[in-house]
């Protein structure tokens, strides 16, 4: 399936206050889990992704702290809309800034001023996510 630009994976990090953002696009993978049973396998592909060098940018859903504390994985709520994680993996950040008013897939919502500390996902129904912009204040490779 060949996507346009505008479909295309990425993650998006904007420190308003600071006037930076931080743009992740083109990854070579996108590891998602949406499942108790792929959680931890999907942790081991994201380690090492990290260990032959890579960056990884995305998000872990609040609901995947149960999958930590054997005592509440029991308790992972069931029918939840996105992944326990999502992550893309990347070379390392873009050198291309991201134009003021891309478009997410199946949103319409646009990355303007003013709409930092909102998290957005947008999702591809074939893997996972498409699309997560967030606040920042910093980024490194984890």
């Amino acid at each position: 399936m060949d996507m346009t630009a505008a479909q295309q994976p990425f993650v998006l990090f904007r420190d308003d206050p600071a006037g930076r953002e931080v743009l992740f696009e083109q990854p070579s993978e996108i590891i998602a889990s949406d499942t108790a049973e792929s959680f931890f396998p999907a942790l081991q592909a994201a380690q090492a992704a990290h260990e032959s060098g890579k960056w990884l940018a995305g998000y872990f859903s609040y609901e995947a702290g149960y999958l930590l504390e054997p005592k509440l994985r029991p308790l992972l709520p069931v029918g939840r809309r996105a992944p326990l994680v999502c992550l893309g993996v990347f070379d390392g950040p873009s050198d291309t800034p991201c134009p003021a008013g891309r478009r997410r897939p199946a949103t319409g919502r646009s990355s303007t001023p003013g709409q930092a500390g909102r998290s957005r996902i947008t999702r591809n129904a074939s893997r996972g996510c498409t699309g997560i912009s967030a606040r920042a204040i910093a980024i490194r490779q984890i």
